[in-house]
């Protein structure tokens, strides 16, 4: 599911996926169920993606050095920004 979205994913700056066709990327990811469908139609996590977008945004320490911007993936471990230039798995296990 998760590469479904990723190949799929509309240009910065547009509306985005409509929930119809956000459905039928999960189900052809394999995901289904009606808890899942209701989960996306009534947008039951929207609120803490706004929140938690918003704070990773106005935090300065996830922008990528050599960009100046963000980009996916943006991660952090332990709060520190993940460079991508390790296995990402590892990289956590790793942590101290």
């Amino acid at each position: 599911m998760q590469q479904q979205m990723y190949d799929n994913q509309p240009e910065e700056g547009t509306r985005g996926l409509t929930t119809g066709r956000i459905l039928e990327l999960v189900h052809a990811g394999g995901a289904s169920g009606a808890a899942l469908d209701s989960c996306i139609r009534d947008e039951t996590y929207k609120g803490w993606v706004q929140k938690y977008t918003a704070k990773a945004v106005a935090d300065k320490a996830l922008v990528n050095p050599s960009t100046g911007g963000f980009g996916t993936p943006t991660a952090l471990i332990n709060g520190k920004r993940w460079n991508g230039g390790r296995d990402f798995i590892r990289s956590v296990e790793d942590a101290d």
